[in-house]
């Protein structure tokens, strides 16, 4: 087995074991201090088959997001319990088992050099301890990126436990172990939750790509783009109950209505690149970066100096809105005079950009962006909201798109080829019936995070902490 290490000292603490996944070079390791408390898992497209046929057949998007990253799967059940406020470890022999490999881990990680010995003081109080409301989990694993890469720790989005969310940190830096400590965020009327199977999901992400806002008259080729695409035989053929795959032609070459639509450039995730989101009407949001991130001394607020940065477009609700499930039909109530007053500008936007016979011409493709609502068929608890700006990205990247979870609903993740088609809805996940669940104004509804597709499938090497017998 070959041995994977930072320097020649402690190269003989680690062996390798195994390769998850295979093909182009790994995008990190993983070093195993516990001997299996955790592990990584790839998700299949479908989740096992739990997604619907219609979802399968014609929601690349999804699926993508479904697959993305690494899952962090406990392998034995970790429970805890909420009284008079505070949070408390159930010390069965579960705790026990796995508060024994920390103890005999984390001597034996600094002794070798692996972590340093003035650093994360907070593995010392426990592998699973709370602070003002929230958990801290150390997984028992430590993680490195590999050059050029960080990773992004975030929830397990589309298929997971609602009874925390995982407060999201990158690991920037290449030069040392960083253990996977996550920090949960209990849901408010949660008093008993157990750790168990999918709990967080890794991301191999790419900094060095800014992202600006344009106007469409800065990029009629956005509009172009967006009206090929949304044609008007795809609309007739979705009216006669039709699957189109449009989108998977689209992104395989094989759609002529949509050649010459992607964005120019050269993908890499080379610094001082841009992508750019076109502004089509009102687009409440904010490009942000994402600061907080874990290094092999600690957690810290901000990623060190001189690093780079991981930019993202936050879209935020542009009206009102109430929405309904009763198991059959999904109910929308806003401000109809107030929507048509906010998509006033769009059309004429479309027809300065790009003349007002292309807009004729593609009816469907401004009422996909004007009506913002569209309910899936009836029995599926979904729908999706269109934020009115298109997003382009150099070739060969994607928009992973995050949605924001709260009371009674989920908006899922997805990843968009970003490069050759540039709108990025927020799907709805509901799970209340009979309830009205109220979505104001300005409210957050998804995150747009560029990523190198060639990192989306990154393998991981995995290694052990030699001497350890496992749990």
């Amino acid at each position: 087995m070959a041995a994977v290490a930072g320097v020649e000292a402690a190269a003989a603490a680690v062996a390798a074991v195994a390769v998850v996944a295979a093909g182009d070079a790994p995008g990190y390791e993983v070093l195993d201090a516990f001997g299996g408390l955790a592990r990584l898992s790839r998700r299949s497209p479908t989740l096992d088959g739990s997604v619907s046929l219609r979802a399968t057949q014609g929601c690349v998007p999804l699926l993508e997001g479904n697959e993305l990253g690494h899952q962090v799967v406990l392998t034995r059940p970790l429970r805890v319990d909420r009284s008079l406020g505070r949070w408390r470890v159930r010390e069965d022999e579960t705790w026990a088992a796995v508060e024994r490999a920390r103890r005999a881990a984390l001597p034996m990680l600094r002794a070798r050099g692996l972590l340093p010995h003035d650093g994360w003081s907070q593995l010392d109080r426990g592998v699973l301890t709370s602070a003002r409301g929230e958990l801290r989990l150390w997984t028992g694993l430590c993680v490195r990126p590999r050059a050029g890469a960080w990773i992004l720790i975030t929830s397990a989005t589309n298929r997971r436990n609602r009874g925390f969310e995982v407060r999201e940190r990158v690991v920037p830096v290449d030069d040392g172990w960083v253990p996977l400590w996550l920090e949960l965020r209990p849901a408010a009327d949660v008093r008993t939750l157990e750790l168990h199977g999918e709990v967080a999901c890794l991301v191999v992400v790419e900094p060095g790509l800014s992202l600006v806002r344009r106007s469409l008259a800065q990029r009629p080729e956005a509009a172009r783009g967006h009206l090929r695409f949304y044609a008007q035989d795809y609309f007739e053929a979705k009216k006669r109950g039709e699957i189109t795959r449009r989108y998977r032609k689209t992104i395989d070459g094989t759609c002529p209505s949509t050649e010459g639509d992607a964005a120019e450039g050269e993908g890499g995730g080379e610094g001082g690149r841009e992508g750019e989101v076109v502004e089509v009407g009102p687009c409440p949001g904010d490009i942000e970066v994402l600061d907080p991130c874990l290094l092999p001394t600690g957690p810290a607020a901000c990623v060190p100096f001189g690093r780079g940065a991981l930019s993202r477009m936050r879209f935020d609700n542009p009206i009102d809105f109430t929405v309904r499930w009763d198991g059959h039909t999904v109910a929308l109530g806003y401000d109809r005079a107030r929507l048509r007053a906010l998509t006033a500008g769009i059309e004429p936007a479309f027809a300065a950009a790009l003349g007002a016979g292309a807009v004729a011409e593609h009816p469907g493709a401004l009422l996909y962006l004007t009506k913002l609502f569209t309910s899936h068929p009836p029995g599926e608890p979904h729908f999706f909201l269109k934020p009115w700006a298109l997003t382009m990205l150099p070739p060969g990247w994607s928009a992973l798109i995050d949605g924001v979870h709260d009371e009674g609903y989920d908006v899922m993740r997805g990843v968009v080829h970003a490069d050759q088609f540039f709108a990025t809805p927020a799907v709805f996940q509901l799970f209340m019936q009979h309830r009205a669940l109220e979505v104001p104004v300005g409210r957050p509804l998804l995150r747009v995070t560029p990523v190198p597709r060639r990192r989306l499938r990154a393998p991981v090497e995995v290694s052990v902490l030699e001497g350890i017998g496992g749990l």
